[in-house]
C-alpha cells in the first residue's frame, strides 16, 4: 500500500477518534443525561470529513483506479448516510 494512502487513513482515524471525544462532551467535563446537540455536531463534522476523504480519493483516482476505486465507492456510501443521519437528527431534535 503506498505511503500517502497510510498516511490518509491514519489521518483520518485519530478526526474521527478526535469527534468522537468532543461528542463525549469534549472530554473535560462531566454530565449528566444525553446530550443530543454533541452527536449531532460529531455526525456533522464526520460527514464533512468523509466528504472530503471521497473527493481526494476521486483526485488520485487517475493515479492507481484499481485500488482506489473500490474505496472511493465506500466513502460515497459512508458520506451518503452519515449526511442522511445528520440531517434527520437535526430535523427531529433541532
Amino acid at each position: 500500500m503506498k505511503k500517502w494512502f497510510q498516511s490518509l487513513i491514519v489521518s483520518l482515524s485519530c478526526l474521527f477518534a478526535a469527534t468522537a471525544v468532543y461528542a463525549n462532551g469534549n472530554g473535560h467535563e462531566h454530565q449528566e443525561g444525553f446530550e443530543v446537540e454533541y452527536i449531532i455536531i460529531a455526525l456533522g463534522v464526520t460527514t464533512l470529513l468523509s466528504l472530503i476523504t471521497t473527493a481526494l480519493l476521486g483526485y488520485f483516482m487517475p493515479k492507481n483506479r484499481k485500488l482506489i476505486f473500490p474505496w472511493h465507492k465506500r466513502m460515497a456510501i459512508v458520506t451518503v448516510i452519515a449526511a442522511f443521519s445528520h440531517a434527520m437528527m437535526i430535523l427531529i431534535f433541532d
